[in-house]
Order: C-alpha cells, then structure tokens, then sequence
C-alpha cells in the first residue's frame, strides 16, 4: 500500500481551539492538515496510522522547527513505544537521504516531496540532521511513561517526589504485603490461635483488605 492509498483510506476531522464546530469529515491529506488545535483521526488497522503519526512529526521538526524532544508521541505498550521510536528515527533518515540524494525527490512518499518544495532547502535538511542527532531523545511514552515523565520534570510545581514511580498493577504490592505479614505475624502462631483467627480463611480475608488498601492509597 503507497503512501497515498494509506491516506485515502484515513478520514480526520479537526476543531480549532476555541471553536464549537468541527470542519466536515473527509480524507485525510497528512501534507496539508493544520499543525495547530485539535484533530481527530480515524483510522482502521493497516491503513497508516504510524506513517501519519511519523509524517506529522517529521511536518513539525521542519515547519515549526521544534526539537525532537519537544513532541510528545503517546502510545499503549512498551512494545510499541519501541516500534514507533525506531519508525520516527528511520523516517527522518529517509526523507534526510531523499533530500540529500543527486536524484529528484520522489512523489511516492508526498510528506517528504512537501518538504522539498519548501524554501531554504538547507534549513529543512539542517533540522533533519539535528533530529537525526538527537533521535534517542524523541519523546515517545506509554501513557504511564509520559505521566512519569511530566511529574519528574515538574516534581516541584506537582508536589511529587523526584523519585517517584508509577505503577499499573497494584495487585503484586498487595500480594507481596499479605506474604510478609502471613510470614511475620501469623506462621508463629500455635494451631489453637491459627484456628481462632479463622485458619485458612484468614488469608483471602487478608489479600481483600490489601486490594481496597492499594487501590485507595497512593502507592509509595
């Protein structure tokens, strides 16, 4: 599938900040879609969602000439984080070695193609170098990761530790909790006053008290 038949196959909508009506749905044209307000864009799977999100940054990097590290991609998996990041950093290889080519940039990729019809070609392959330079610093986050990220970075004005971590899954610090109180308080105890604080019961009743603990308190 071209570059051209992913975006026939996307519809976007886009809202200005500030603004109540949406402009009407139609395919989306990733050389052309404003790199300002809010956008909407729908996609099925196979039909170039990391080519937009790669495009987009790439449209960003020269035209607003903002830092690699300065866009923010927010995606669902570890996994996926590391997709996207090696994707970023081989687009901005490619459309960098289009552009420094002897041959005529190609209409096949047509993101690349706008990026040679702009002014001051030096200047677009200059910031391309710069972001090829600093690829390993491209802001791309799971949702936690970014999360993290933003109250590392302003640890002062959020009221958090400069340490602090966030976790998904709080049930393994609940587990491990129950194991170190079964193992501390009641494994001494004689089978009489095993029995007396409910026996084997006792440790279901203990796992649900540190679930609701967990999902109530903030984890430190």
């Amino acid at each position: 599938m071209s570059a051209g038949d992913r975006e026939s196959e996307m519809r976007g909508s886009s809202e200005a900040l500030g603004s109540s009506e949406a402009e009407p749905r139609g395919p989306l044209d990733v050389t052309t879609i404003a790199l300002e307000g809010t956008h909407l864009i729908e996609a099925s799977a196979g039909t170039g969602k990391t080519y937009t999100i790669t495009s987009l940054i790439l449209r960003l990097l020269v035209e607003r000439e903002l830092g690699i590290e300065s866009i923010a991609a927010v995606t669902f998996t570890n996994a996926a984080t590391g997709e996207l990041r090696e994707r970023v950093g081989r687009r901005i290889s490619e459309a960098l070695l289009a552009l420094t080519s002897d041959n005529p940039v190609s209409e096949l990729d047509p993101v690349v193609a706008h990026l040679a019809s702009l002014p001051e070609r030096n200047r677009v392959e200059g910031l391309l170098r710069r972001a090829q330079t600093d690829v390993d610093r491209a802001s791309v986050f799971t949702i936690h990761g970014l999360a993290q990220r933003l109250l590392r970075d302003h640890a002062f004005e959020s009221g958090a530790r400069l340490e602090v971590e966030l976790i998904g899954d709080s049930s393994r610090i609940a587990y491990d909790a129950v194991v170190d109180f079964w193992s501390l308080q009641v494994a001494r105890l004689t089978p009489f006053e095993f029995r007396a604080v409910g026996g084997a019961a006792l440790l279901r009743e203990l796992e649900q008290v540190a679930q609701e603990a967990t999902a109530q308190t903030d984890v430190e």
